[in-house]
């Protein structure tokens, strides 16, 4: 893997590829940048590595997710992402395959229309909403159940819609609350934490 030590300070370094949750959010209180910092940072390594399974079964579409991914946040691309992506790029550029979807795969299904597309866009931006607020609030209150009404109406959608979209969205990048709560060794529920976090407190 290639080296991911990113500064946040002259005096401390911080790589989002092995941090705890909880390293990052103790940098992130004294982050100085424009934008980001070491919380994003981290969720941003977590979606990469979480998407390397997709990748190894041949998904091209998440090897883009996961460059993405990397841009976002400024993150180096590890070894086995970066060549997984050259490989694609040069099969097009060395003549080998004439397209980017070839390559890469379709995302959109051949003969998608623009109303459709339109109606996407709008989706997307609420899954892309729905998946910070939630990726934020799960790491930051593990033992709390999620309010699907309240998100929902914030967001102009029915809670069913909410749903949806969020957990399709979660599931692509395998991060939905449970692998959050899993992914930083808590119990997949926040009853189960609740539980656990209680039975630690009377002992």
């Amino acid at each position: 893997m290639v080296d991911a030590m990113t500064s946040t300070s002259p005096q401390t370094a911080f790589d989002p590829w092995t941090a705890s949750l909880q390293e990052a959010i103790a940098l992130q209180e004294s982050w100085k940048g424009e934008r980001g910092g070491p919380i994003f940072q981290q969720v941003a390594a977590q979606q990469v590595l979480a998407l390397r399974e997709r990748i190894k079964g041949g998904d091209g579409i998440a090897v883009l997710s996961a460059v993405a991914s990397c841009a976002l946040e400024a993150l180096t691309m590890p070894d086995w992402l970066a060549c997984e992506y050259l490989r694609r790029w040069r099969q097009v550029t060395g003549a080998q395959i004439a397209t980017w979807d070839e390559a890469f795969g379709a995302f959109w299904p051949k003969g998608t229309k623009a109303a459709r597309l339109a109606t996407i866009r709008r989706h997307r931006l609420v899954q892309v909403r729905l998946f910070n607020k939630l990726t934020s609030f799960v790491q930051m209150n593990p033992t709390e159940p999620i309010d699907w009404e309240t998100l929902a109406h914030e967001e102009g959608v029915s809670r069913t819609v909410a749903q949806d979209l969020y957990y399709e969205f979660a599931h692509q990048q395998s991060m939905t609350p449970s692998q959050i709560r899993t992914r930083n060794g808590w119990p997949s529920s926040p009853a189960k934490l609740r539980k656990l976090a209680g039975r630690q407190r009377r002992g």
